[in-house]
């Protein structure tokens, strides 16, 4: 366990950084707050076009080599539109069409293969973890319909099911820890949480029956779920990033699931937009259950969850408890890692 309350809080953080070398600050603020890591994005790689160790990632492992736990160096690798590395081998392509959409045989070892060898290129380039399959289901004939779009391995909760479960297996084999979201499921969503505010009108029974069901399925092939920033009114009023009742009573208690509960993008417009302020958005978070919190830009709102976390712990008894207890489980995820 971190030995500070300041390096404790930031555990709870990923963050992002701005170009594709660490800044004077964004080291000063690595080595002095200890965060369990960082997600990439594409301008952090200088040629999305080629596999190879990249040189920020050295340079975070430099920066953090007093830390006994390899970072958590992250990207959202799914293929197709969201792919942060756009060599042929690591963009595998939409996952709606992976083997042309078939979950035949021979379908699921091509999709199995073709996660191994992304694994494979992600673990080459210095990357651990990918936020990656999305299980989410296309509920419309149309998947240009839904904000998911061809992100989802298909149109029912039987296909996302075996389809994921072989890309995952693949992925992982090669070392690298996946990921499944968006819980409790964005399948049928028009509007994309990038944006805005999106609500869903699924009834519980519903969802239980169908979003949830991949959630269910794939929970013990990951240890990390990541949440979504949809709002579920017919099962609570506030974004399932900070529902204690989708988090904690449905995902930890009933699902029984013991891995990583992991915050989409703090930064997006569902969040920036809510009325609730955003410091006040991350404590809340924490407090319904969330793990890890995604901070994918700015080191000064980075900063800023660090110390509202810390502050909040202080004066806090249950709060503190919560955040030793995420610190906790992250730490024994950090041990499991590939530091390559």
């Amino acid at each position: 366990m971190k030995s500070s309350l300041k390096e404790i809080s930031s555990a709870l953080t990923l963050g992002g950084l701005e170009s594709s070398s660490l800044s004077i600050q964004e080291k000063k603020f690595i080595q002095s707050r200890k965060p369990s890591g960082v997600t990439l994005f594409t301008r952090n790689i200088p040629n999305p076009e080629k596999i190879e160790k990249l040189q920020l990632i050295t340079e975070l492992q430099e920066c953090s080599s007093n830390d006994s736990l390899p970072l958590i160096i992250a990207v959202d690798q799914e293929g197709g539109t969201v792919a942060r590395l756009k060599n042929s081998l690591v963009d595998p392509g939409p996952s709606l069409f992976l083997a042309k959409g078939e979950t035949h045989k021979e379908a699921l070892k091509e999709i199995k293969k073709l996660g191994e060898t992304l694994g494979k290129s992600l673990l080459e380039s210095g990357f651990n973890v990918n936020f990656a399959p999305s299980v989410d289901i296309t509920t419309s004939a149309k998947a240009s319909e839904c904000a998911i779009n061809t992100r989802s391995f298909g149109y029912t909760k039987e296909d996302v099911i075996v389809r994921a479960r072989s890309f995952i297996q693949g992925l992982q084999s090669s070392g690298i820890s996946g990921c499944i979201k968006h819980f409790p499921g964005l399948g049928g969503i028009k509007i994309d949480t990038h944006k805005l505010t999106a609500v869903a009108p699924y009834s519980e029974k519903d969802l239980w029956e169908k979003h949830i069901e991949p959630f269910i399925a794939l929970k013990d092939e990951v240890k990390m779920v990541l949440v979504s920033h949809c709002i579920y009114p017919n099962i609570c009023p506030y974004e399932a990033t900070r529902s204690h009742k989708i988090m904690t009573e449905i995902l930890r208690k009933k699902l029984g699931f013991e891995g990583l509960i992991v915050s989409d993008d703090l930064g997006m417009n569902a969040v920036t937009n809510a009325k609730t302020p955003w410091e006040d958005y991350i404590i809340q978070s924490i407090s319904a259950g969330c793990d890890l919190l995604l901070i994918c830009k700015g080191l000064k709102q980075w900063e800023i969850a660090c110390h509202v976390i810390e502050l909040e712990a202080k004066k806090n008894p249950s709060f503190k408890k919560r955040v030793l207890e995420s610190c906790e489980r992250i730490q024994n995820f950090r041990q499991q890692l590939s530091s390559c």
